[in-house]
């Protein structure tokens, strides 16, 4: 979906921007988010990427309850800004964030397996209790187009993670990781494949097996299919998927919500700032011919 990489990534690291009919691959922006939003809007379709070197005002830390404004995500030359135009033409395409994210999370646990991966809900990948990447899946409607897209942006710490200040959950600073941190050595060329192989495995399952599978996968729902969240008061709420509803509240700005079905049959919406789950993804042997290194005696062996 994203060749070629090298050639891409070659003329950025060189101070200049590279695109073909398929990919962008800039040195640096504000932000890759707002620059997918103006290529859906000049006619790129399904399919079409951008990447960034540098990314000055991105977007990802979530939305500041107090001040409805979207938090900033901070990346330093040399870490993985995405994002990419994808077909909506489904019942529930925010199921591809959870997907693309479960891809991201299945690489980190297989390359550093001596770390605790763990995906939190909805969209945050952490490494022994460190962020390490981050997703957004963001609508764009526009009634004159044919079939409804959207975009997904994946933020991913490859060499650097951003300051703590620049990355927040519920108005609390925490901490980012980092390949690096780790001693993984990968560029974004050889991330890139790892990652649509990942994908594309994941989304024959989501496919063939349905949204519910994706969910088993991560840890989010249990062998029947019942799915698990938290409330702020820690208190569980259960119930099987039922689908997803998005309320905007500015022009570039939506509160989603997952509903679940209750055991009486009734259909609860909960909103994603109220509720969360956490679940540790197990690593693979193996993920795209990189094995991971043994497991050491430390506390998450």
């Amino acid at each position: 979906m994203f060749l070629p990489y090298e050639q891409a990534f070659s003329t950025a690291m060189g101070g200049e921007n590279y695109e073909s009919e398929t990919l962008r691959f800039l040195a640096s922006t504000e932000t890759t988010i707002g620059d997918i939003a103006a290529a859906i809007a000049q006619g790129k379709p399904a399919g079409f990427s951008i990447f960034a070197l540098e990314q000055t005002k991105g977007r990802g830390g979530g939305v500041d309850k107090a001040t409805g404004q979207v938090r900033q995500w901070f990346s330093a030359p040399g870490n993985l800004m995405l994002s990419y135009v994808i077909d909506a033409d489904m019942d529930y395409p925010k199921e591809v964030e959870f997907t693309d994210m479960l891809a991201v999370g299945e690489i980190v646990a297989a390359l550093v397996p001596r770390g605790r991966t763990v995906y939190k809900f909805a969209n945050d990948i952490l490494v022994d209790d460190c962020k390490i990447a981050g997703g957004l899946y963001l609508p764009h409607p526009f009634p004159s187009r044919a079939a409804p897209l959207a975009s997904m942006s994946v933020g991913l710490n490859i060499v650097t993670p951003p300051p703590a200040a620049a990355m927040r959950d519920k108005s609390v600073a925490v901490a980012g990781t980092c390949f690096a941190d780790h001693g993984v050595d990968i560029d974004i060329p050889r991330f890139m494949r790892l990652f649509d192989a990942k994908r594309d495995e994941l989304g024959r399952i989501h496919r063939q097996q349905g949204f519910t599978a994706i969910l088993q996968r991560i840890g989010f729902a249990d062998s029947t299919g019942l799915v698990t969240l938290y409330g702020r008061d820690g208190a569980p709420v259960c119930g099987s998927y039922a689908g997803f509803d998005a309320q905007q509240i500015r022009p570039d700005t939506y509160a989603n919500f997952i509903r679940l079905r209750m055991d009486d049959g009734n259909i609860k919406a909960l909103a994603f700032t109220d509720y969360c789950a956490a679940a540790v993804i197990r690593p693979m042997a193996a993920v795209g011919g990189y094995a991971p290194r043994p497991p050491d005696r430390g506390p998450h062996a």
